[in-house]
């Protein structure tokens, strides 16, 4: 009697590896994390808004821990964040983040902070 375990294997085996394949290679852009990184480089003026915004909380880290899009009167929270230059950028909602990541020079350069209303 002939073996019908080794034709069977092979078209498994192949169906699988097709799935792998097809399953990889989309072509859509991996699901968002609820982080997100801007390819721009920040301008040397938003870069002077992130370092301010940064130190706000009292901890120089390279994180903005307020939310910029609500003029830090928010808490952020690391799940929204965006990194832009060297920072991490914590947003208190996904709304926040999209329009953060939007244009973040916008939003940074029209954040007006405490001592500035």
């Amino acid at each position: 009697m002939p073996n019908v375990n080794g034709p069977k294997m092979i078209v498994g085996l192949l169906l699988a590896g097709m799935l792998m394949i097809s399953g990889c290679s989309t072509g859509e852009p991996p699901a968002d994390s609820g982080k997100s990184a801007v390819t721009a480089t920040p301008s040397p003026a938003a870069i002077a808004v992130l370092a301010k915004a940064d130190a706000a909380d009292g901890t120089v880290d390279k994180v903005v821990s307020k939310c910029v899009t609500c003029m830090l009167g928010m808490d952020g929270n690391p799940e929204n964040s965006a990194a832009y230059g060297e920072y991490s950028v914590h947003l208190c909602s996904k709304d926040c983040r999209e329009t953060f990541v939007k244009d973040p020079e916008k939003a940074l350069l029209a954040l007006k902070f405490p001592e500035e209303k």
